[in-house]
């Protein structure tokens, strides 16, 4: 399936990832859908003002998860969009322990 996923640095300085697909024109529920994953639909017009605003191309804005119980064949073009090595930095943070985030935040702080 393919979905939208922000990468993290096209985020530096800007606000939360919701915001900027909001202020690209999506619905807040639409872009919360988008955001976790879920089928929706994003418009050409939304997806030009996103990769704008970003300064990237939808190639690097779209990821494609292949389905085990249907996987690609050697060689498709699909496979350049799938991305094993990114992190999702929202989960991977709601996962972490707090000691961990306490040294996240002496990082950002400089200290």
């Amino acid at each position: 399936m393919l979905r939208i996923q922000i990468p993290a640095e096209k985020l530096v300085g800007k606000q939360s990832a919701n915001t900027v697909l909001v202020k690209a024109g999506m619905h807040p529920i639409t872009a919360g859908k988008l955001l976790a994953g879920q089928p929706t639909r994003i418009t050409n017009k939304s997806l030009t003002k996103l990769c704008f605003d970003l300064n990237c191309t939808p190639n690097d804005l779209l990821v494609f998860e292949e389905d085990p119980a249907q996987p690609l064949p050697p060689g498709h073009a699909l496979k350049a969009l799938v991305r094993k090595d990114d992190i999702n930095l929202t989960e991977a943070l709601r996962n972490l322990p707090p000691e961990k985030i306490e040294e996240i935040k002496k990082i950002i702080r400089g200290q």
